[in-house]
């Protein structure tokens, strides 16, 4: 069995999608890692295609959430007109959704 961890940002608003008859979200998942000390600090970011049946959730999947995702993946191609070559994707199917924070702005000060 294959198992996925991550806890990373969302980086657009959930979308509800139909798909022969049934309905899930789709959101895209940005995790960045940070590399080295001081002026020598590196940023990489993997981004991360989410789906889910939770559509209950839709209104707190917001862009800038801080998520808590579990589930099964699959590892895709796409091709980048831009680059001109294929890139590989991470196509999770999320078992567990958990909201970590809230984007700035929904937070009452």
């Amino acid at each position: 069995m294959q198992k996925i961890t991550i806890i990373g940002n969302i980086g657009q608003d959930a979308k509800l999608v139909n798909y022969q008859g049934s309905e899930f979200l789709d959101l895209s998942l940005a995790v960045t890692e940070k590399r080295g000390k001081g002026e020598q600090q590196t940023e990489k970011t993997t981004w991360y295609d989410i789906n889910t049946d939770a559509i209950k959730l839709a209104p707190y999947l917001k862009k800038g959430t801080k998520i808590y995702v579990e589930g099964n993946f699959k590892l895709d191609t796409f091709f980048s007109d831009k680059l001109q070559k294929w890139i590989p994707k991470i196509i999770v199917y999320a078992r567990q959704i958990e909201l970590l924070s809230a984007k700035k702005e929904d937070v009452a000060e």
